[in-house]
């Protein structure tokens, strides 16, 4: 009974922090303090299992290390990467699109125009237009491509076999 009560505390307090405090930190603050928890992990268990550490080989040592050696390599990526990305002290937002009221022009399509149906079916029309001859001219492309690779390889066997007696590697180097 004595350690259901400190546990429920435990408990308690890690719902707090997990739905009060964490969700307040930035990407940044919460990457480092993964990685200060991260490393008070290892120092623990090394410090528990040092008697299995101190027996094990130098292979086995270094072997130990992989893990941490590379969480901290992709930490440092992440951090880079938010570092570039934000590097500034503001967020980059894209532009809006310009606004067709302050110009004085129509939207292109209007949902209540009369030609509203017609543009947005010609749109699609054209949209699936588009794909079609665009894999129509892959498809031919790629025809050709094997065509010419199959010609180039019957070539290049026909005269590597021209005196019957196949070439030797060296040679061909």
């Amino acid at each position: 009974m004595e350690l259901l009560v400190p546990g429920f505390f435990v408990l308690l307090f890690a719902i707090v922090t997990v739905f009060a405090i964490v969700p307040r930190f930035g990407p940044t603050v919460t990457l480092l303090l993964c990685g200060v928890a991260l490393t008070a992990g290892m120092y623990h268990h090394y410090k528990l299992f040092y008697h299995e550490y101190r027996l094990a080989t130098w292979a086995e040592k270094l072997r130990t290390y992989g893990p941490g050696v590379l969480i901290t390599a992709l930490i440092l990526f992440i951090l880079g990467f938010i570092f570039t990305l934000f590097g500034g002290p503001s967020v980059p937002v894209p532009n809006m699109a310009a606004s067709y009221e302050s110009e004085g022009e129509t939207p292109p399509i209007s949902i209540f125009g009369s030609n509203a149906p017609e543009s947005s079916l010609n749109t699609i029309t054209n949209t699936f237009s588009d794909g079609l001859n665009a894999a129509k001219s892959a498809v031919g492309e790629g025809i050709n491509t094997v065509t010419n690779l199959a010609n180039n390889s019957a070539k290049a066997v026909r005269n590597a076999f021209k005196n019957n007696v196949p070439p030797s590697f060296f040679e061909q180097v």
